[in-house]
């Protein structure tokens, strides 16, 4: 079964770019193939061939979503393989780091009939620039949203038991090994809401902490998994402080959630002051919002994936495209 995450999401800190997580730090290296072109080229159609070519054959594949269009491909990784295709274009512009040894780019744009494009030009500029535009409404409110959340998360932090919390998280980091954290996203504000792949993770021990008690006692669990091997998936809204965090030796996973449960509630030592519940109705509000320019966002990338297509080569593409495939035994 393959597993979903995003690479990059759109957050209340503006986009944030967790690419460095895409191969576990305690994997052993992988090849990367960096893709470049612009949008309609053919980079996500790649990936997605090679990673049903890849789980067909029985690999263990985790598939990257692009937060700005989730059903396209930002990255996909075959395991077994060894191997990462990845977008090398922007807002996560990625270059070689030793080219021909440890990664290449695959340039899709070649295929491009540039001198006819570059009259497309002057319209392209226009629809750039209205994509930034609604990209920085959609960021103006999830910060806003954000700052809500820290000062509910502090508020909740006040209410409870800090030590107890502490005392009861300890024995999970015990056996958990000295090393670098993976750091991903499995939620996003995306054009088509709240995207959330969670449950292909195939979590076990989930024990969930929700609400702004949740959410403080997340933000202890994540000081004390600092310098710890473990996987840690931010948050969306507040992403500096983990949604979920992965304890490999001890099997149990510690998940957040949007609705209060017994767990976190537990070790409340004093009620939640009113604002915290004014807090989350404002950031969802503000989130709902971001949602609505983020589809506008989608709608122009469309028009300027409509403006590319015509232009490209998909022939040659396509056989630069099986090339790469064979190249993988996929």
């Amino acid at each position: 079964m393959n597993a979903t995450y995003f690479p990059g999401a759109n957050t209340g800190l503006g986009f944030v770019n967790r690419f460095d997580g895409i191969v576990p730090p305690w994997a052993k290296p992988h090849y990367t193939y960096v893709l470049k072109g612009g949008p309609g080229v053919g980079k996500s159609t790649l990936m997605r061939k090679v990673a049903a070519r890849a789980a067909a054959k029985g690999y263990t594949v985790e598939e990257f979503r692009c937060a700005s269009d989730p059903d396209s491909f930002d990255a996909v990784r075959v395991a077994e393989l060894r191997v990462v295709l990845l977008d090398g274009t922007a807002p996560h512009s990625i270059d070689p780091v030793i080219p021909g040894a440890c990664d290449e780019v695959i340039d899709l744009g070649h295929f491009l009939r540039h001198e006819e494009f570059m009259r497309e030009a002057t319209t392209l500029r226009a629809r750039f620039a209205a994509n930034k535009a609604h990209y920085a409404r959609a960021y103006a409110c999830l910060a806003a949203a954000r700052a809500l959340t820290v000062q509910a998360t502090d508020a909740a932090a006040e209410a409870l038991d800090m030590p107890a919390v502490r005392k009861a998280l300890a024995p999970l980091f015990a056996g958990e090994g000295v090393g670098e954290s993976r750091r991903l996203f499995a939620a996003s504000a995306t054009p088509r809401g709240v995207v959330d792949y969670t449950d292909t993770l195939n979590f076990t021990g989930v024990r969930r902490y929700g609400g702004a008690a949740g959410d403080a006692i997340l933000r202890e669990a994540a000081r004390m998994a600092k310098g710890r091997a473990v996987t840690l998936l931010g948050g969306f809204v507040m992403p500096e402080v983990p949604r979920c965090i992965r304890l490999h030796a001890a099997a149990v996973t510690l998940c957040g959630d949007d609705q209060p449960t017994e767990a976190a509630t537990a070790f409340l030592k004093a009620p939640l002051p009113d604002f915290v519940a004014y807090a989350k109705a404002e950031s969802d509000s503000l989130v709902a919002r971001a949602v609505g320019e983020l589809s506008v966002c989608l709608a122009v990338h469309d028009e300027i994936e409509a403006i590319y297509r015509p232009f490209v080569n998909y022939d040659r593409v396509n056989a630069e495209s099986d090339a790469l495939l064979a190249r993988l035994g996929l």
